[in-house]
């Protein structure tokens, strides 16, 4: 694709990644075949390709051009309605790195209008309210207080209460404490959301990597920046990663093998702390040292083979006959290229896995997405709970605590973290 960028602006950090990014782009429009917005409207701007165009366009015209920022508007609104979902990047033949284009437009575009306040308003909530997993459990109890005068839209997305009582007693419990005969030492984070609204996920990754002789220990953190980084809240976004940086990075140097996470939307943004930071000469460095050491829960999968007899008899007990549809996270499928690792091991502990058509598309969770684009979202629920459902499974399974939420709001059958299956 041919560019008309000032020099000037390919001289700049961003200039100079726009223009060699757009300069892979050839519109061939293969991404738009797989892009879940663009399926839904048929709007070129609401896929991949016509979005790419935009952002070009934002960075040629020239700020007499764009004073009047009603151009700027419309291209800010396709952007937000992108969900990021990386589905375009893996069907890209020509490597574009879209993701990393949408990011840099959607900050220049952002700071070049002002958004409404109620949307501004709106954002600023979502990001303080579930940036914290205490003012996450906060809400969740008052709103399972008053869940009868919810919306049912509101109410269905409500996860069920679990007790920690109930955890520890089934051997999940904080009663695990310090394995220091482990053999090897990996560094997890508690997690916002998570570690709220489904204690159950991190509870179940202690005890089976216990049972693979694997120590794992919560670093004094919780969020890793991607719902301030999303929400283009940059500075906020930065410091946070400076913040865990800090801290990991020392603590990787005392003899921790990995960063591991178990929600892959998580994971996927830990990695990219390389690239979000590289102009930081501060932190390029270690951003890099800690992408490096962050792995997925899944990339151990093979690994995770619980050595107490009784897990082992329990495990292929529980799962006799049970046939599971499996949802792979964008984050894990697009944004990771991990495929196929957790099926396997679902396979291994005995689980009968239904196939699922258009796996490769997004359920509309995509993060803050559904809270902020709720039509485009309900639509894509509503598709993936209908493929995750054709064939009758009695359980479905993902790897990311947004999917699982936004998943079993639309349906009845049991949506569970995958790691939950081989307790």
């Amino acid at each position: 694709m041919q560019t008309s960028f000032t020099s000037e602006f390919i001289q700049s950090a961003d200039g100079e990644r726009v223009n060699n990014i757009l300069r892979k782009c050839v519109h061939c429009g293969f991404c738009n075949a797989t892009c879940p917005t663009y399926e839904l409207t048929g709007n070129e701007l609401d896929g991949p390709r016509g979005r790419i165009y935009l952002i070009k366009n934002f960075f040629e015209e020239s700020l007499e051009e764009n004073s009047e920022g009603s151009s700027n508007e419309t291209s800010l609104k396709h952007l937000d309605r992108c969900l990021t979902c990386l589905a375009c990047e893996t069907t890209c033949p020509s490597g574009v790195k879209y993701g990393e284009l949408v990011d840099i437009g959607r900050k220049h575009i952002n700071a070049s209008i002002q958004r409404p306040v109620l949307s501004k308003i709106k954002r600023k909530l979502i990001l303080n309210a579930f940036s914290s997993s205490m003012r996450v459990g906060i809400l969740l109890a008052i709103a399972r207080i008053f869940k009868p005068l919810l919306p049912a839209s509101l109410a269905s997305k409500l996860p069920a209460k679990i007790k920690l009582s109930a955890i520890s007693a089934s051997g999940l419990g904080p009663s695990l404490g310090i394995l220091s005969s482990s053999s090897r030492k990996m560094l997890t984070i508690k997690g916002c959301v998570q570690k709220a609204a489904a204690p159950q996920i991190n509870f179940a990754t202690k005890k089976v990597l216990a049972d693979s002789d694997i120590q794992l220990d919560e670093a004094n953190s919780a969020c890793c920046g991607a719902l301030a980084f999303h929400l283009t809240e940059l500075d906020q976004a930065h410091a946070t990663i400076r913040k865990n940086i800090d801290h990991w990075y020392q603590i990787l140097n005392d003899g921790y093998e990995k960063i591991l996470i178990n929600s892959s939307g998580c994971s996927t943004f830990i990695k990219q702390y390389a690239t979000i930071m590289q102009d930081d000469n501060a932190y390029a460095d270690k951003a890099k040292f800690i992408s490096e050491h962050c792995i997925d829960l899944s990339e151990i999968a093979s690994e995770l083979t619980p050595k107490a007899p009784h897990s082992r008899e329990k495990t292929t007990k529980n799962s006799t006959n049970k046939t599971i549809a499996f949802h792979s996270p964008c984050t894990l499928q697009h944004g990771q290229n991990i495929n196929g690792k957790i099926e396997e091991k679902l396979i291994q502990a005995g689980y009968n896995l239904v196939e699922v058509q258009d796996s490769h598309l997004c359920c509309g969770s995509a993060g803050t997405y559904s809270l902020l684009e709720g039509d485009m979202s309900s639509q894509l629920l509503e598709n993936k709970v209908a493929n995750l459902e054709n064939n009758q499974p009695d359980m479905i399974v993902t790897a990311n605590i947004g999917c699982l939420m936004h998943i079993q709001s639309g349906t009845k059958i049991p949506v569970k973290h995958w790691i939950e299956l081989l307790v």
